[in-house]
């Protein structure tokens, strides 16, 4: 089964953390980022009084700092409040990422189904092809391809007359009747990805 692309898997995690693992260790992480958040805080807090007194004596006073180092506090200082909004606008990009991509895939469904109910053969035939390959795309979702599929032949079984068939040969040398086309197709799809269905 294919890992979502988040941040954590981006990291290494390709589980969920589990917290109960490691109390004393996240006892530990709580404390140092939150002592990292205070020096940031501090950071911050000095480079806007140090950029503030650097600009009060450019205008009152004797000019010990230059132009060129205030503008290097100001860049300082707007890259440290600039990073949390860059990081939080990722993390919002990749979920609008995610919906957009969940979204496709069951638009991709949803006209999968509708191809299911086409009075053409050929479109049905389609109409499973497709279902593969969204299947392949979409390790997560395997299963509900599955049930579409088996859905779909159960259907087709129940408007097919067995026992008519079955009359209709049993007095005849002839081959019986070949499967429809549709229901061959689903049936080398679902044999064909057997081994990777759950």
């Amino acid at each position: 089964m294919q890992k979502k692309s988040t941040l954590l898997v981006a990291l290494g995690f390709s589980e969920p953390l589990n917290y109960d693992r490691a109390p004393r260790f996240m006892s530990f992480l709580g404390v140092l980022i939150t002592t990292c958040m205070l020096v940031l805080c501090a950071v911050i807090v000095g480079l806007i009084a140090l950029l503030a007194a650097a600009t009060y004596e450019a205008i009152n006073g004797p000019n010990q700092f230059t132009e060129k180092s205030i503008y290097q506090i100001g860049v300082v200082l707007a890259a440290l409040l600039g990073a949390p909004f860059v990081v939080w606008r990722s993390l919002v990009a990749q979920r609008q990422a995610d919906i957009a991509a969940k979204a496709l895939l069951t638009e991709r469904i949803s006209k999968v189904v509708d191809q299911f109910g086409s009075e053409e053969i050929t479109v049905r035939v389609g109409a499973v092809y497709t279902l593969e390959s969204i299947m392949l795309d979409s390790k997560e979702d395997r299963v509900r391809m599955w049930t579409i599929l088996n859905a779909f032949l159960t259907e087709k079984q129940k408007s097919t007359d067995i026992c008519d068939i079955e009359e209709e040969t049993e007095g005849s040398k002839e081959d019986p009747p070949s499967m429809p086309a549709d229901v061959q197709a689903a049936l080398t799809v679902l044999t064909r990805n057997r081994n990777d269905s759950i």
